[in-house]
């Protein structure tokens, strides 16, 4: 098993500076960190926690590329990335991934709107945070699993104006989508 720690690095330019490969790779823990310009911030076959810190300018700032242990992302801000979160799948394996306060930019959002792109059953919980601002495009959650999926916002600011007309969230099949919120605001 890995357990690694990474406090404050900076990364700029690289195609993929955190990989954490194989399911017994697990319990890594990123303070403050940065990545900047690359494919992929983080990516991972298990779980993690980032807290603090930003992905900028990336086309998808955490990529979870098989289900595994849980995954928190705590007060991390993703700047012109085009996804935040894209998981693997579609299955129906399950993989609790939280995201505590984070913002995310939607600047530089994917053509197809969807910020956080959810494939396996989750569950996903959202709390606090803000997702898009003014005048930039409308972030939406995407749930495109082939079974039930468990999504929970709390305490979410959709801030891109005219986020009021669109639901936040997208299902490709809404009898499995199980999604609850409370205490949403809406530009």
């Amino acid at each position: 098993n890995e357990h690694g720690r990474f406090d404050s690095v900076s990364v700029y330019g690289c195609a993929v500076p955190w990989v954490f490969q194989g399911q017994q790779s697990k319990e890594h823990l990123l303070t403050h960190c940065r990545a900047e310009g690359c494919r992929v911030a983080v990516q991972s076959d298990s779980g993690f926690q980032w807290i603090g810190g930003t992905a900028a300018v990336c086309e998808i700032g955490v990529e979870l590329t098989r289900v595994g242990d849980p995954v928190t992302l705590q007060g991390v801000g993703f700047e012109a990335c085009r996804r935040l979160l894209v998981t693997s799948g579609p299955t129906t394996a399950a993989q609790p991934v939280a995201l505590i306060n984070c913002r995310y930019e939607a600047d530089q959002l994917h053509r197809d709107g969807h910020a956080i792109v959810l494939r396996h059953a989750g569950p996903l919980v959202v709390v606090g945070g803000r997702f898009g601002g003014g005048k930039q495009a409308i972030p939406r959650i995407a749930l495109l699993g082939v079974g039930p999926q468990t999504l929970t916002l709390s305490g979410v600011t959709f801030g891109s104006f005219g986020a009021h007309r669109l639901p936040p969230v997208v299902t490709q099949h809404v009898e499995n989508a199980v999604v609850s919120g409370t205490g949403l605001v809406y530009q």
